[in-house]
């Protein structure tokens, strides 16, 4: 509790982040991730911040950081291009900066959002579909229930005269 202390922001991360780190494709992956999210609360590195795109939830307060950065990987610009071409964009950890909960703590809030590839903008998208509120199945999209149509009440005398009285073929009515 002592370390929360010294922490520049008070940690507040999505629920689904823990099952996105475990789906970090390796052991090393999975550590750094970690450690970048320790060292974006503790203050210690920032990321770049996103570009407000039409119709994302994300908003003006919204982060990426890179990992694992190349020049940790490689020493050579071939082992850089390498790398590159293997990780075709590489991981993003996208979060976003909040205001403080009213009360006793007064850091502001640290919410991670998405960790994952940046392959087509997966980790962007995933990030901005945990920010939309749970959308419900389009109304013309559920199954109309039948709805059972009440008859009109009558003897069964009337009932069997009225079914006496239809015609045998309806459509010779529309002759001409």
């Amino acid at each position: 509790m002592a370390s929360d202390m010294a922490d520049r922001f008070r940690s507040d991360h999505h629920p689904q982040v823990r099952d996105d780190i475990l789906a970090l494709p390796t052991l090393e992956l999975r550590k750094l991730a970690l450690t970048r999210i320790t060292q974006l609360v503790r203050g210690e590195i920032f990321g770049t911040r996103l570009e407000n795109r039409a119709g994302w939830a994300l908003g003006e307060g919204a982060f990426k950081l890179y990992f694992p950065e190349r020049h940790m990987l490689a020493s050579t610009s071939r082992e850089r291009r390498s790398i590159a071409a293997r990780d075709q964009g590489g991981w993003r950890i996208v979060y976003r900066l909040l205001e403080p909960v009213p009360g006793g703590d007064h850091r502001r809030r640290l919410q991670v959002l998405a960790v994952g590839p940046r392959v087509d903008s997966q980790v962007y998208n995933a990030a901005n579909d945990r920010l939309l509120p749970a959308r419900s199945p389009e109304p013309a999209a559920l199954p109309t229930p039948r709805v059972r149509q009440a008859l009109p009440q009558r003897s069964l005398y009337e009932a069997q005269q009225a079914a006496v009285r239809r015609p045998a073929q309806p459509a010779a009515r529309w002759r001409r």
